[in-house]
């Protein structure tokens, strides 16, 4: 592995390496990072394998297991960043990194990031030992961080704390989508078989309540009752955490869609590497989720030009100042209201496309404008 002298050595904190925000933005990052600049390393801290680890091998990361929750984590990460001269620890794992970044402050790691990329729960919501741990994780943050960041302003007033405009090390890096080149993706042949519906596509790991596929199916329900053509709603994901629970889960759907009779139009694709392939060639982008940070989905979701319908969460607000385009509900909003602002959005000529994939890339959502500021953070 060549190295020049004046390479910086990263090493990226992340749970598990499965299809996700945190690590396809992660990846893409590293696919983007001159090597002889940036030397990337994945900490995976459950210490579990996923299916994502050969394409950050690939794209050059050297990848490390180690689960967090075993007495001899703190050493053998304490070992790992001496080992390898690591300038950079940039950890994603929300509140914990308090955790990684005191062992990187005691390795003498000059650059700790602790990186907010979800909202989180708040205060009010958590037991009253969740709420001491966190404190407690917090002050070690505080302490320990050299750079906090946000990927909206919402985002770190409720995951870090509202007066973080005062405190230097902090600021907001927004997601960055690589813009894929539409035109060449190939059609799924799972949408070749509905040339006739109404194509909805949902996009989210389903073994995550956050992504509240229940609403999906119940907002499907209501717009089948609007609509006289056939409606086909495409669950792209992973189902669970493994088959077990993804079976588990599939049939706590089937059942949940059986009762409102739409069974016959709702299709699980589980994990996919073509997720810009379904956007390109459905109807309508569908968005449901409960908690987020700044949905990179929902981005992936404008760059291909797709009709949106989604969730009003913080994240989604911050991107709806630069598209307004987007059709907005609270998750708790009825049905009813779901289904008509789907088909408003499907009256959006598809001729319009091509001009809000153009206005994307000139946004600051597209790649190559937040990868400069990523390339700034971990400079020395």
């Amino acid at each position: 592995m060549e190295r020049g002298s004046k390479t910086q050595r990263i090493v990226h904190i992340i749970g598990q390496l499965i299809p996700g925000g945190v690590e396809m933005r992660t990846l893409e990052l590293i696919q983007a990072s001159d090597h002889t600049e940036f030397q990337h390393y994945i900490f995976v801290t459950s210490g579990l394998r996923g299916t994502l680890d050969e394409d950050f091998r690939q794209a050059g990361a050297v990848v490390v297991y180690c689960d967090i929750k075993t007495v001899k984590f703190t050493v053998v990460f304490f070992n790992f960043l001496r080992r390898w001269s690591i300038d950079v620890v940039h950890s994603y794992l929300m509140h914990s990194s308090g955790y990684i970044l005191l062992i990187a402050k005691m390795a003498k790691v000059s650059k700790r990031i602790a990186h907010f990329r979800s909202d989180g729960l708040p205060t009010n919501k958590l037991s009253a030992l969740q709420r001491t741990k966190r404190r407690g994780l917090t002050r070690l943050i505080d302490n320990a961080a050299s750079d906090i960041v946000g990927l909206t302003p919402a985002n770190l007033d409720t995951a870090w704390n509202t007066s973080w405009r005062e405190d230097s090390r902090c600021r907001v890096i927004t997601n960055g989508i690589v813009v894929a080149d539409f035109s060449r993706t190939e059609k799924p042949e799972v949408l070749k078989a509905d040339e006739d519906s109404i194509v909805i596509v949902h996009v989210g790991r389903g073994d995550l309540v956050t992504k509240n596929r229940e609403k999906a199916i119940t907002i499907i329900a209501a717009l089948k009752k609007k609509c006289k053509s056939r409606i086909q709603l495409i669950f792209v994901g992973r189902d669970g955490r493994d088959a077990t629970s993804a079976e588990e889960n599939r049939v706590r759907w089937r059942e949940l869609a059986a009762k409102y009779s739409v069974a016959e139009n709702i299709k699980y694709m589980g994990e996919r590497n073509d997720v810009a392939a379904f956007l390109q060639f459905s109807d309508l982008f569908l968005f449901t989720s409960t908690l987020e940070g700044l949905p990179g989905v929902v981005l992936e979701a404008r760059a291909s030009g797709i009709p949106i319908v989604t969730s009003d969460l913080p994240g989604v607000k911050f991107v709806a100042q630069t598209f307004s385009d987007l059709r907005m509900l609270s998750p708790q909003a009825p049905d009813e209201d779901w289904a008509d602002a789907m088909v408003s959005a499907l009256r959006v000529a598809p001729s319009a496309r091509y001009e809000k994939q153009q206005e994307f890339l000139g946004s600051r959502y597209n790649f190559e404008t937040a990868f400069e500021e990523f390339k700034i953070l971990w400079s020395k």
